[in-house]
């Protein structure tokens, strides 16, 4: 019966009120020839299931265990591990396997925790270093890229709206077969169109790059609307970005993604995408549960409001995420520091060439979608969270 891993019964068996259960499992690995990363996720080739990485336990250089939870739908669909599966991570590298020989065992820990009087499900969250989820009325304290918390008003570097035009002394246009830029003046966004023709570009990128200060942030907020939900042949970026680094959402066809670009060490410019189901904050898809704690469903032909913010000198992190509801949502996060991340091979450079960073927004055809495609800018703004003077 599915569900049955969420929950025992008080006896008798039958008929006894259920009692809930959190589920993880310790899994035996053998092969490994990867590292298991804390908070990554792995996917089961053969199951299928996608294990989120809590702690490994080596027995020696390729064999030992990981603990994990499942995703949802594989706990209460009661989905097992595969003996001798492949554990994939996200960019489908074979970390180790399950092993042939040694079974794995589910632990299940009692849930009983503080929830919700009107809805059970809304409960108590602790962290991996014990500490609570506390927010206030309006949603969680905010804090910036390097881990300050937001008390005083953000200054303010850049603030783009497309009330008049799309403010051409502002921004650079790259236009490429049927390519085409213009205002819309119903409802005050720039309008970005391509044809039917293979290769047809079009970008509105920011003339200025953000200046950067060191141990702070900058923190890039976009407006973006699709025309559609996705179209095969047609690919759609908006963030911080040009065409040689930087950090961006990406709707490739209609796979919704978030992309690291980097251009370094002489291998041309390269692109690490997560798809959105591998997302290790909020996969905003409207199921709920863990993986989407916000139980947004992203929709990206109606307007959202996106945001960036990353760390630079040494690695550190990069986050993407969206406004849902007045509270800002993290979607992913994504480590650059300390060998953590596969950008420049092996990990030895920051993670982009230039901190400094536009604002841009870009589609192009690398098919013959078959019909004309349209990309909404409907305005940014870019933050400076530190107390330095950028303009000394």
């Amino acid at each position: 019966m599915a569900g049955e891993k969420l929950f025992t019964r008080i006896p008798p068996s039958s008929t006894g009120a259920r009692i809930g259960f959190r589920h993880r499992a310790i899994i035996p690995y053998e092969n490994r020839t990867g590292t298991f990363v804390a908070d990554e996720i792995l996917t089961g080739a053969s199951s299928g299931i996608q294990y989120l990485v809590y702690k490994e336990f080596a027995t020696n250089a390729t064999t030992g265990y990981i603990e994990v939870g499942y995703d949802d739908a594989s706990v209460f669909n009661n989905v097992e591990p595969t003996a001798g599966e492949n554990l994939n991570d996200v960019e489908a590298n074979t970390v180790a396997q399950v092993s042939n020989t040694l079974a794995v065992t589910e632990v299940f820990t009692n849930e009983s925790v503080i929830v919700g009087g009107d809805n059970t499900t809304n409960r108590l969250n602790v962290d991996v270093f014990g500490a609570a989820n506390t927010t206030f009325s309006e949603g969680a304290p905010q804090l910036s890229g390097f881990g300050k918390l937001r008390t005083t008003e953000d200054k303010l570097l850049a603030n783009y709206e497309f009330n008049n035009s799309i403010l051409p002394t502002q921004f650079a246009n790259t236009l490429t077969g049927s390519g085409a830029i213009s205002y819309d003046s119903d409802g005050k966004v720039v309008k970005l169109e391509v044809g039917s023709d293979t290769n047809a570009l079009v970008t509105h990128t920011s003339n200025l790059y953000h200046p950067y200060s060191l141990g702070n942030n900058n923190f890039f907020v976009v407006g973006t609307r699709v025309g559609d939900t996705g179209k095969t042949g047609v690919v759609r970026n908006w963030g911080c970005f040009d065409y040689e680094d930087g950090f961006f959402f990406q709707l490739n066809g209609t796979a919704l993604r978030i992309v690291h670009r980097w251009t370094m060490d002489g291998n041309g410019t390269q692109n690490m995408a997560v798809a959105q189901s591998a997302w290790n904050k909020d996969t905003l898809d409207g199921t709920g549960g863990d993986s989407n704690p916000s139980r947004m469903n992203i929709d990206v032909s109606k307007a959202n409001t996106y945001w960036i913010d990353y760390q630079f000198i040494g690695g550190g992190r990069t986050r993407w995420g969206v406004f849902y509801k007045g509270e800002r949502i993290v979607c992913h996060e994504m480590f650059h520091h300390n060998g953590l991340s596969a950008f420049p091979t092996p990990s030895i450079n920051n993670p982009i060439a230039s901190a400094a960073r536009p604002i841009c927004w870009s589609m192009k055809n690398t098919g013959s979608p078959g019909a004309g495609s349209e990309f909404y800018a409907l305005g940014g703004a870019v933050y400076y969270e530190g107390s330095a003077d950028l303009g000394e």
